[in-house]
């Protein structure tokens, strides 16, 4: 068995938009995003809201398909394959969502909404799938008479124990977390947090974890890919991005959040207004116009990225200091 169990390779989602009056453009969602996470480790997904971590949580879970790009799951490339073993492929990586609540159908038991991705993809018998349902319950730390009440008879900490038991009811080998703790109380993010890291331990489960709390990601990733309106922005392992970024939007972002190791104080110049307003006008470094550090260059050339000190970065002129 392979210990790379998903790799994405210049991936990129284009949508078109069009108005009355106005003729259709394109929406760059995803730009050219590459990684690749092997089993048991956590790759976490940083930057601001607009920045494509949805879009790309979406793609990797088989809800849409990208524009260009491959994604491959245990080294098969699924869009190779036909429809019927696409899906198959897919259910290799299920997905935990934002609002547990949401998630969940208000007017089935639990026991109901567990069983049903069992219905869909497995020949399990009715007797097997109530086992299942039983085994996936107990754990996430609930009990199998959980299984006969509704969504809104648990606390939100409760349904994300929930919603994370329906993920894991096929036995997947990746589970994409999109802010999974965002809409809980501090306290009970720290539960379930204790809960995701204790099924990697035992089931050697691998996440991809989409997420804005910085402090989070410190604790329970090991690598990290920080992205900045659908581009890769950096790419490299935990240490590498906390210790020795080279970005600088990954210096803003760093400088942002208190960090349980340091106490990061990265130093930024005050940006011209008129270079802002040429940045915004060309199609150089998306970041150009929020970037202390741009010169001409960042507004008239697109960066590439480059390897720099074992990990990727997307910029001119990456920081050393």
């Amino acid at each position: 068995m392979t210990d790379l169990v998903l790799s994405v390779e210049n991936i990129s989602k284009t949508y078109k938009y069009s108005s009355l009056g106005f003729r259709q453009q394109n929406i760059f969602a995803l730009d050219n995003i590459s990684f690749k996470l092997r089993r048991g480790q956590t790759l976490a997904i940083v930057g601001e809201s607009g920045s494509g971590k949805s879009t790309l949580a979406r793609l990797l879970v088989g809800c849409d398909n990208p524009t260009t790009g491959k994604i491959f799951i245990e080294e098969q490339d699924v869009f190779e394959l036909s429809k019927s073993d696409q899906k198959k492929q897919f259910k290799k990586i299920r997905m935990v969502f934002q609002n547990p609540y949401s998630s969940l159908n208000p007017h089935a038991r639990i026991g109901t909404t567990l069983e049903e991705p069992l219905k869909i993809n497995t020949n399990l018998s009715s007797h097997d799938r109530k086992l299942a349902v039983k085994h996936a319950l107990k754990r996430v730390g609930l009990r199998e008479e959980h299984a006969s009440r509704f969504p809104h008879m648990f606390s939100g900490g409760q349904q994300q124990r929930i919603a994370i038991a329906r993920a894991l009811i096929l036995n997947p080998d990746v589970i994409v977390a999109d802010e999974p703790l965002s809409a809980l109380d501090v306290s009970v993010q720290a539960q379930i947090l204790n809960l995701l890291m204790d099924l990697q331990e035992e089931l050697k489960i691998s996440y991809v974890f989409i997420s804005h709390d910085l402090g989070v990601v410190e604790h329970i990733s090991d690598q990290v890919l920080v992205m900045y309106r659908g581009k890769l922005m950096e790419y490299g392992e935990v240490d590498q991005i906390f210790d020795h970024s080279k970005h600088p939007y990954t210096r803003k972002l760093l400088s942002s959040t208190p960090s349980y190791r340091h106490t990061v104080n990265y130093k930024f110049k005050k940006i011209d207004p008129e270079f802002k307003k040429l940045a915004n006008l060309k199609s150089g470094c998306v970041f150009a116009s929020r970037c202390s550090y741009a010169e001409e260059k960042c507004i008239d050339e697109v960066p590439k990225t480059r390897f720099l000190k074992g990990h990727r970065v997307t910029c001119h002129w990456p920081r050393e200091d």
